[in-house]
């Protein structure tokens, strides 16, 4: 395959993409950066902890932060309060319905709905909620489950309806549901489970209530943080300390993912992600990010471009970008796998000049043409873009496939 760069500056640039260039297929022994795009308080998010990140149909992107709610168009940002006629505090939980309304779980219990034009505050005459919104999870005949951290989990029976005629029903011990819920999932055969502070819990139709979820080869030493399954049908659960584990569902067996033996960023696991290739994504409390594929792990971390290492979600955007929302440092983007960040401490006279470049494999090759075109070679795919800052005028590079 042939693969063109396009310079869009003068041919006085061309000594600095070749100079950048070489050092980037030349450096031995130079440990791996990833670069990560960075949005906190200064681009416009409200508040810099990122607790949940949702993109709707109209590919926008909403984001649940420690002060209310921001939207992200993919420029700017937009906030909204309960000035706008949301419940007060901030949001913890986001879920678009089947009839694309959207809805916003908060911190002490508010719940706010958003039909694209208004925000209404949900509340139910029957019951108060105490503690944080943890979840939304609409189920196959369309009705939506709740959970709490204080309060157990509700089901509305009739979430199109008006607000203050809802009809909902709420499991607590007597159901078989412990009162503080962490995180739920619903699996692709559409059963439902919560993970709680005493276990795994899946709910029974027909009885109408939750029983403990046990697997033979479960551990019941460490809390269940999050859980997913993958295209394979494998259960995956994040716990408390306890790593991650891996349940087999074809060979019944059990596997454990450990920080010190298996590579792990850590054993604190805050959220789980399958991408579109069947990648897994494992967020930490403490560690970064843990990516699996095809039985290799991979940790970005503080140390290789990451800016936190507390992450508090995982999505993948309809482009295929892994959105993350964190503690301390608002929401990170990363948009490729192998992102190679070159600035003044690998080598460059002036930071003001640097470059990041995305490859799967290195090139072998690299040959002017005509009108300021570099030709590169290559074993295998590239995408993706260079960008090269100066003083007065940036220095774009471009991927053209012929």
């Amino acid at each position: 395959m042939k693969y063109f760069f396009r310079i869009y500056t003068g041919s006085h640039y061309q000594r600095i993409f070749l100079l950048i260039f070489s050092l980037l297929i030349f450096s031995p022994g130079k440990a791996q950066k990833y670069f990560f795009d960075n949005y906190g308080v200064e681009e416009g998010l409200s508040s810099s902890k990122v607790y949940t990140i949702f993109q709707d149909h109209n590919d926008l992107v909403w984001l649940g932060t420690e002060a209310g709610l921001s939207r992200f168009d993919g420029k700017e940002f937009k906030d909204f309060t309960s000035e706008q006629g949301m419940s007060e505090n901030g949001v913890f939980a986001i879920m678009e319905d089947s009839h694309d309304n959207l809805w916003f779980g908060h911190l002490d219990g508010g719940i706010t709905r958003y039909d694209g034009h208004h925000f209404e505050v949900i509340r139910f005459d029957s019951l108060t909620i105490n503690g944080d919104i943890t979840s939304f999870t609409e189920t196959q005949d369309h009705k939506i489950w709740i959970t709490t951290s204080a309060s157990g989990a509700l089901l509305v029976e009739n979430p199109f309806g008006p607000v203050g005629k809802m009809k909902v029903r709420q499991y607590l011990g007597r159901k078989g549901l412990s009162d503080q819920i962490f995180n739920a999932y619903m699996s692709k055969n559409y059963r439902y489970f919560c993970l709680s502070d005493v276990g795994v819990h899946l709910y029974i139709p027909e009885k109408d209530s939750f029983e403990i979820f046990i697997l033979k080869p479960f551990t019941h030493y460490f809390m269940k943080t999050c859980m997913l399954e993958d295209r394979e049908g494998n259960l995956w659960f994040g716990t408390y300390h306890g790593g991650l584990y891996e349940y087999s569902k074809k060979r019944d067996t059990l596997r454990i993912f450990d920080s010190k033996r298996d590579g792990l960023a850590h054993n604190w696991i805050s959220c789980l992600l399958e991408d579109n290739q069947g990648t897994l994504w494992v967020g930490t409390w403490g560690g970064g990010i843990t990516r699996i594929r095809n039985g290799k792990l991979k940790t970005y971390n503080n140390t290789n471009g990451l800016q936190d290492n507390f992450i508090k979600c995982l999505v993948e955007d309809h482009e295929g970008n892994i959105l993350i929302g964190t503690q301390y440092h608002g929401m990170s983007i990363f948009k490729g796998e192998e992102f190679i960040v070159i600035d003044k401490g690998d080598g460059l006279s002036n930071s003001t000049v640097s470059a990041s470049i995305r490859v799967r494999t290195m090139p072998i090759g690299l040959v002017p043409t005509k009108e300021l075109r570099f030709m590169i070679l290559l074993k295998n795919r590239i995408s993706g873009s260079i960008i090269i800052p100066a003083r007065k005028t940036a220095l774009r590079i471009s991927f053209v496939l012929l």
